[in-house]
């Protein structure tokens, strides 16, 4: 099996806690009760390799396997940066506002690709989707991404703003390093979200195991990310 599928399975499960960490059960609510942003990176350095797949590429993966049940459960909406030039701060775009469809989101997140030597401007990217947020329901971001914020910025600026409104960020890290998670780990903490790191060593044969571990601490993680925010998700050979 590849790679991308063990990362994409793996923040998958994480997109899905992610929604139902702030979710009312299915049963208690309709889905215009919740709205939930997607922030997804195509920076340069999303074209970086993790085993045999571009980092952009387990984050589409990821997102197809899991935007039914998102949409099924919210009102979902999508922001990318770094798919159109490079070296600008200001290649944010709003694909979709909350409510898109299913068919649409999927149709959107297939065509997206980075542009080498793009920047990360993440604050502004989680700025505008956050204003896509009505304040009338509950609402959550979450971002995929590989980096901090590259553009002279400091996403911590976002968090009074995000706390004020009640909107957890729940931030899927592909590969990030200490430095870049010391950075963005506010947006997280600091909102009632938390954050998730994968690392690129493979599976290998262990693949079906390490799937089954995955699985068996679903449970347990909402439960202590509130004791332990972020989270390294390690594959091992």
């Amino acid at each position: 099996m590849k790679i991308v599928s063990v990362m994409a399975r793996t923040l998958g499960v994480a997109l899905t806690l992610a929604l139902g960490a702030f979710a009312a059960p299915a049963s208690a609510q309709d889905n215009t009760d919740t709205t939930t942003m997607i922030v997804v990176d195509m920076s340069g350095s999303m074209l970086q390799l993790l085993g045999s797949e571009r980092r952009y590429e387990i984050a589409q993966s990821m997102l197809t396997d899991v935007l039914p049940d998102v949409t099924n459960q919210s009102q979902t909406g999508l922001v990318a940066f770094g798919h159109r030039r490079e070296n600008d701060c200001s290649d944010i775009e709003l694909f979709a506002q909350p409510g898109a469809t299913l068919d649409t989101l999927r149709g959107y997140v297939s065509t997206l690709s980075p542009v080498n030597r793009a920047k990360t401007p993440l604050r502004d990217a989680v700025a505008l989707a956050a204003n896509q947020i009505p304040s009338e329901t509950q609402g959550a971001i979450v971002v995929v991404s590989d980096g901090e914020d590259n553009c002279g910025v400091d996403v911590c600026d976002l968090v009074p703003n995000l706390q004020d409104r009640g909107i957890p960020v729940f931030l899927l890290g592909i590969s990030l390093e200490d430095e870049s998670v010391e950075q963005i780990q506010c947006l997280t903490t600091d909102t009632g979200g938390f954050l998730i790191r994968t690392e690129s060593a493979a599976c290998g044969r262990r693949t079906p195991a390490c799937l089954v571990r995955l699985t068996a601490c679903v449970p347990c993680l909402r439960i202590k990310s509130w004791f332990s925010p972020t989270w390294k998700i390690r594959s091992s050979s």
